[in-house]
């Protein structure tokens, strides 16, 4: 499913179908994205894959912009709920300020409404993310090994 936004052009990728070629520029973006998490040298992910992924590709067919998006489930006391996590976003400095960010999210959105899955979280910066409908949330936020 690919959709061209102005000069680039967004396409949906699962993971198991990204080949060893957009593996390596993918890698060689996070590393200029995030060059303190020097993990991404090695691999595509920080600590598990995504099962989805949204490129966006320049008029040389690179990738310029990404994110991912792993489905998960959360056990409350009412029942079990699926959400959206939301990864990598990252845009390379050469094309920051050109709206591809919220165009992600967008693709992201509508596949998370077609899926019938209510809600998404992310961890990023507030004042990146507002415009795409992101909210800053005040919970305590605990991990587990």
């Amino acid at each position: 499913m690919n959709e061209t936004t102005d000069n680039y052009v967004i396409r949906f990728i699962p993971d198991k179908n990204v080949s060893a070629t957009l593996d390596q520029q993918l890698r060689n973006l996070l590393v200029i994205c995030f060059p303190d998490a020097q993990i991404f040298a090695r691999q595509r992910f920080l600590h598990e894959k995504p099962k989805y992924r949204w490129f966006a590709f320049n008029e040389r067919s690179e990738p310029v912009a990404h994110t991912a998006l792993h489905i998960k489930t959360i056990k409350t006391e009412e029942g079990e709920y699926a959400f959206g996590g939301i990864a990598e976003v990252c845009v390379n400095p050469d094309y920051r300020r050109r709206g591809l960010v919220h165009a992600l999210m967008n693709k992201v959105d509508e596949f998370l409404k077609a899926e019938k899955i209510p809600f998404a979280i992310l961890f990023g910066e507030g004042k990146i993310y507002r415009s795409s409908g992101y909210k800053k949330i005040a919970n305590e936020i605990r991990s587990f090994d």
